[in-house]
């Protein structure tokens, strides 16, 4: 077996949704166990991350409780905007709902370790097997590589997809770093997964970083659009200070001329005291205009401040999630890799142990629940799995063919 390593990015566990069956990925509902992540755009302190409780709800502030049980993600969040608008909380309310993890899925009988364990999507009963600690060998008295085998492939596979979801994401780090907006995803080809899983893996890291590169674009447009508008102002008030300038001189040439007249005996001292007061007015505008003028030259080095700010932190973010994403990278390759090495083993004993006949393997049945409906399938180790199944493992011993050792 030729075994190649290659650097991979972090899994994310709801950008992995597409691994879904198209039909599951349609149909798929919330449910007790749940975890949703829900914000308000430009409401910071709304964000939360809340479980569907066992009742079926979520907690959302100002709402309360907040019906989740068979609504999908774009439901509930069209729910809750409806609440928040209609009750007069918010008007026109930008509300963002992703789910960040599954309920648990369940398995039962002859496992290492039956119980709940945490979804992921692409999951399948070989997967299952393997987060369950494989079969429970201790009933057969010895390691049996034909159930172990299978049991290490799952986990190789599972890692597999991993690090190739790592290596994805360091790529998309290291080219938002460099200011690329193309992406080159081709390293990932060389993984030993199918190609179009590994293709969506990089679709769906792509468009990740499409989204936070649209969402920091808008960050910066907002507050340079801010400081465009202030440069704009002081240019107008520039000229209207320059205007009134010269109307200033203007005036102060006309109560000149009235001054010496009434000394004269020739204007009236109303007519001077016009005269005055027009040029005290002239002169307050000017003030007022040059105050103004310092507001908005404030108000542009803000603007402009906020806009570097916002691009420091984004490459300081970057930066730090990279290095994060570098050591779990070097995690993932170090885990198949003894992975890799286990199932050579595993191999190994395996063909020692085949004989004349074959064995059907364990007996696995999945539970599912279809509203208030409960279905019982029959599986295999390829069949996948669903957030909140029940995978029943039941290992007979009449169902394992063991070859007689050599004499």
């Amino acid at each position: 077996m030729r075994l190649t390593l290659i650097a991979g990015a972090p899994l994310l566990l709801a950008a992995m949704l597409s691994l879904f069956p198209a039909r599951a990925q349609a149909a798929y509902l919330l449910d007790a166990g749940d975890v949703v992540e829900i914000a308000m755009y430009g409401v910071a302190d709304f964000s939360r991350r809340a479980t569907v409780n066992v009742d079926g709800d979520v907690a959302v502030p100002f709402l309360g409780e907040v019906r989740a049980t068979g609504l999908s993600v774009a439901g509930l969040r069209g729910e809750i905007a409806r609440r928040l608008e209609g009750e007069g909380y918010f008007r026109g309310p930008h509300v963002t709902v992703e789910l960040v993890e599954y309920r648990p899925f369940y398995i039962s009988g002859d496992v290492t370790r039956p119980g709940a364990h945490p979804f992921r999507p692409g999951l399948t009963v070989r997967h299952a097997l393997a987060l369950a600690g494989g079969y429970n060998m201790l009933r057969f008295q010895a390691e049996n590589p034909l159930l172990t085998a299978p049991e290490i492939r799952g986990r190789y596979d599972s890692l597999w997809i991993d690090l190739v979801t790592r290596q994805a994401r360091v790529i998309a780090l290291q080219a938002a770093m460099e200011g690329r907006d193309s992406v080159d995803f081709s390293p990932l080809d060389s993984a030993p997964l199918p190609k179009a899983t590994i293709d969506k893996l990089a679709q769906l890291e792509r468009t990740g970083m499409e989204l936070r590169l649209a969402s920091h674009r808008r960050q910066l447009a907002h507050f340079r659009g801010l400081a465009a508008q202030a440069e704009q102002e002081i240019k107008s008030l520039e000229e209207l200070v320059s205007k009134q300038g010269e109307s200033l001189t203007m005036q102060a040439a006309a109560t000149e001329r009235a001054l010496a007249n009434n000394a004269r005996g020739v204007t009236t001292s109303n007519r001077l005291e016009e005269e005055r007061r027009a040029l005290a007015s002239l002169r307050a505008q000017q003030i007022d205009a040059q105050a103004r003028i310092l507001t908005a030259r404030q108000q542009l080095a803000e603007h402009r401040l906020a806009a570097d700010r916002i691009e420091n932190e984004r490459q300081q973010g970057l930066a730090s999630e990279l290095s994060a994403a570098t050591a779990e990278l070097e995690r993932a390759r170090s885990q198949v890799k003894a992975t890799a090495e286990q199932l050579i083993y595993a191999g190994a004993l395996r063909g020692q142990m085949y004989g004349s006949g074959t064995g059907t393997g364990p007996n696995l049945t999945i539970v599912r629940r279809d509203g208030d409906a409960e279905e019982h399938l029959q599986a295999t180790e390829d069949t996948p799995m669903l957030p909140g199944d029940v995978l029943e493992v039941s290992a007979r011993l009449d169902r394992i063919v063991i070859a007689p050792q050599d004499k």
